[in-house]
């Protein structure tokens, strides 16, 4: 008796443990609305191995999210210019990844994607909690601040910022303060993305909408 009620335990404690992984591993699918020369939902954050659907209902557009036109996105994505089309791509590689409609970027037909592992703790990967970029969107400036523990004498801390076609525009380093304010005077795109170097380890990436 005793042996037939350990064997129903470790059956159901081996289903639960079943259930429990494949509910923290579920995959979700995120809708991006493509119109009229904007993309909906265009600014998202996911985890790795969720993915993203764009649908085209209005217009003549693509998604671009090559590392051709963003040198700085971890991989490429994307699809050809056209017209009621559905494209659904799945990211499993963590970072952030910019993309544009290239028939419209100029009116500022663009998207940012931020991919996260929830289950990595690698230095590498992105973090919460270790930086706060406000005011969303930037007008005149923005500003980040940071956690205490990042700012050491002895790990020199630097903000590098690209611009969406993953070019550099702006390094601060030796950063001293806790809070960095940046003039966006000038800073013609609709988004921006930084990188927070901790030494010669990138610790966060992010993004800077401006208005």
């Amino acid at each position: 008796m005793k042996s037939t009620i350990t064997k129903i335990t470790l059956s159901l404690l081996t289903v639960l443990f079943f259930v429990l992984s494949n509910t923290t591993t579920a995959q979700t699918t995120f809708n991006v609305s493509v119109n009229a020369g904007s993309f909906t939902n265009a600014t998202i954050s996911i985890n790795v191995g969720d993915s993203v659907k764009w649908s085209n209902s209005s217009g003549f557009h693509n998604v671009n999210g090559t590392t051709t036109t963003f040198p700085s996105n971890p991989e490429s994505f994307g699809n050809a210019l056209g017209s009621s089309w559905v494209f659904i791509y799945g990211f499993t590689i963590a970072g952030t990844y910019a993309y544009q409609c290239d028939q419209h970027v100029l009116g500022g037909m663009v998207g940012a994607i931020t991919v996260v592992d929830p289950n990595s703790i690698d230095d590498n990967s992105l973090s919460s909690g270790i930086s706060t970029v406000y005011p969303v969107p930037a007008a005149e400036y923005v500003s980040i601040d940071f956690s205490q523990e990042l700012l050491s004498p002895n790990v020199p801390l630097t903000v590098v910022i690209y611009d969406i076609m993953g070019r550099e525009v702006l390094r601060i380093e030796n950063i001293a303060d806790a809070s960095l304010k940046l003039n966006t005077n000038g800073w013609d795109s609709p988004m921006y993305v930084y990188h927070i170097i901790s030494g010669a380890e990138i610790i966060e990436m992010g993004k800077i909408l401006v208005q």
